[in-house]
């Protein structure tokens, strides 16, 4: 089910500001392709667990013993996965430190949800923002800047729901998040315990490590438990998982507030009703049926050329292998690739390789300065809606994809691989 499209490209953005050079909707890298760089270091969370804390009793103190994380993390679950209707408030930070400067970006958002998979998500950040409407028969994500909704198949359940509500390496907690509110429990079970204040309210502070993660949870103190909570530092496993860069340390959070358990849901919250010169934007079957990968059909677009004139790719799908790079002027990643991609294409013109620059949603005066200082010369077509760009399901970029002389996507690069070139070029020569 494709319903979180408008989502993930909606979160493109945030992440894209995040780090400048580098962007994290990519999809993991399969073990053969795992890049053997240097591991970034990130130190170990040291935690002092005091066996007893003391706390002031009337008069005189009293020793209360600090909980057992997994007994606290029970109690968590049971009262935010009881499956009841609930809403809080969230915001998802994104921490990177790229060779010793930060580059950080936030989502705002908040969550009502019903039972099953009834639920409505708001999320936004400087530059879009998505409302997303599931009525338990169709989900709706609106796009209120834009005045533009698709409507998608619903979720199977709540967990569906907002595990796919952010994309690539956002997942990670959102995942979390959805197994904590269909009531599953989390891993790790084991997480070391510490009396602390968060926003100076009393709360038990918890932590964790796995292969992948460095995790910080910090609950309210007061039961029932609800997060307030949960970091992720990423440990070189996930960093290559994920094609994260020498040099780069990531930390992803997200904070939580207003819980309300057991909420009156409103009337009608989840049923979404377009608003005056509201446009619908109809999704292709791929964006309702399986992911786009490689043996899929090449879907066909129609777009303008940075110059004038129009290309519709049907008129070149099954004539040649056709290169598609989609991109933008502010992806540092898109700024590396565009001359690569540019040099494959020009190495086997020859041989009937025809490339394609997909620019989303950018203004041609912005993209022909871009190209003039870059002293580049590439075929550029414009995506000023993202309508191609969701087509291919692009929820990051740069995206690059090879479509075979049969029609059939053969190869998808999401990012910036350290011998993107030469794959390519191995690539197409199969293909030849």
């Amino acid at each position: 089910m494709r319903r979180n499209v408008t989502i993930a490209v909606f979160i493109l953005a945030v992440i894209a500001a995040a780090l400048g050079i580098y962007h994290f909707f990519l999809r993991p890298a399969p073990p053969s392709s795992v890049p053997q760089e240097t591991p970034v270091v990130i130190p170990p969370v040291e935690v002092q667990m005091p066996p007893a804390l003391k706390e002031e009793g009337e008069g005189e103190e009293a020793v209360k013993e600090v909980p057992q994380g997994k007994a606290l993390l029970e109690k968590m679950v049971s009262a935010v996965g009881s499956g009841e209707p609930l809403t809080f408030d969230f915001t998802t930070k994104i921490n990177v430190l790229n060779q010793g400067q930060p580059q950080n970006s936030l989502v705002e958002g908040k969550a009502i949800l019903g039972k099953g998979n009834l639920g409505t998500l708001q999320l936004k950040n400087e530059q879009m923002e998505v409302h997303v409407y599931s009525n338990g028969t169709s989900c709706i994500s609106y796009m209120p800047r834009e005045n533009r909704y698709i409507n998608l198949p619903a979720a199977a359940s709540r967990r569906e729901l907002v595990a796919t509500m952010m994309t690539g390496i956002l997942e990670l907690p959102a995942g979390w998040l959805a197994d904590l509110l269909e009531g599953k429990k989390t891993d790790p079970e084991n997480w070391a315990v510490s009396a602390s204040e968060h926003a100076g309210v009393a709360c038990w502070e918890l932590h964790a490590e796995t292969p992948e993660f460095l995790l910080k949870m910090i609950l309210s103190k007061e039961e029932p438990h609800t997060p307030l909570l949960y970091a992720m530092d990423l440990k070189e496993a996930a960093m290559n998982k994920y094609r994260i860069p020498p040099g780069v340390s990531l930390t992803i959070t997200m904070e939580f507030s207003n819980w309300q358990l057991w909420y009156v849901l409103p009337e009608n919250i989840f049923e979404f009703k377009p608003p005056e010169g509201a446009t619908e934007i109809k999704p292709g079957p791929e964006m309702s049926g399986a992911p786009l990968k490689e043996g899929s059909p090449a879907p066909d677009f129609t777009l303008e050329k940075l110059g004038g004139g129009t290309v519709q790719l049907k008129d070149y799908i099954g004539k040649g292998i056709i290169i598609l790079d989609f991109w933008a002027t502010w992806c540092g990643p898109c700024r590396r690739v565009i001359p690569l991609v540019s040099e494959v294409a020009k190495q086997f013109a020859d041989q009937g390789v025809v490339l394609f620059t997909v620019n989303q949603r950018e203004a041609p005066e912005k993209i022909s300065a871009f190209l003039q200082s870059q002293n580049l010369s590439v075929p550029v077509l414009l995506d000023s809606s993202g309508d191609a760009g969701a087509i291919y399901q692009v929820t990051g970029i740069p995206k690059v994809v090879i479509i075979g002389k049969d029609g059939l996507i053969k190869e998808v690069y999401g990012g910036m691989a350290p011998n993107m070139k030469n794959l390519m070029v191995e690539r197409i020569q199969s293909l030849l």
